[in-house]
């Protein structure tokens, strides 16, 4: 199955949703790990509630935990400081889609972090530090532990 948006647009759309909370209350900015966590969990949950992925971008799992490479490269010159964003997000995703990857928006990055996710307890492999890809099967994983 083909994913709605590409990985890029649901970045940017958590970059541009932060922006407009920055403007409303005390927040911060969101840093690539946390940016990471998120697309996770907008998979996992849109995987879980729509039964089709969100994106195509593979979510492989490092060290810290799920990775989209491509996101990750895109903004690793940030390190561990949050991403300013840079008002390039188009507005495409639809408001039936927001209303699913809105769900993690307000958590922290302790809470995002779980050891008993599928994506902190894949055997590792010998490539690149990647400790395999995460599979679309997250989202019965969403359905039972991370949805009301």
């Amino acid at each position: 199955m083909k994913g709605k948006y590409s990985a890029l647009t649901v970045a940017k759309w958590f970059l541009w949703y932060n922006d407009k909370i920055l403007e409303e209350e005390d927040a911060d900015l969101i840093s690539n790990l946390k940016l990471q966590k998120l697309l996770y969990y907008a998979q996992g949950c849109y995987l879980a509630l729509k039964n089709e992925p969100l994106f195509n971008e593979q979510i492989v799992n490092w060290a810290h935990g799920p990775v989209v490479e491509e996101i990750y490269h895109k903004y690793k010159n940030n390190g561990s400081n949050g991403i300013e964003y840079q008002g390039d997000y188009d507005s495409s995703i639809d408001k039936d889609t927001t209303a699913i990857v809105i769900l993690p928006v307000g958590a922290s990055v302790d809470v995002l972090i779980d050891p008993s996710e599928p994506a902190c307890t894949d055997e590792p492999s010998v490539s690149k530090g990647v400790f395999g890809i995460i599979p679309k099967s997250i989202s019965s994983f969403f359905l039972w532990v991370h949805l009301p």
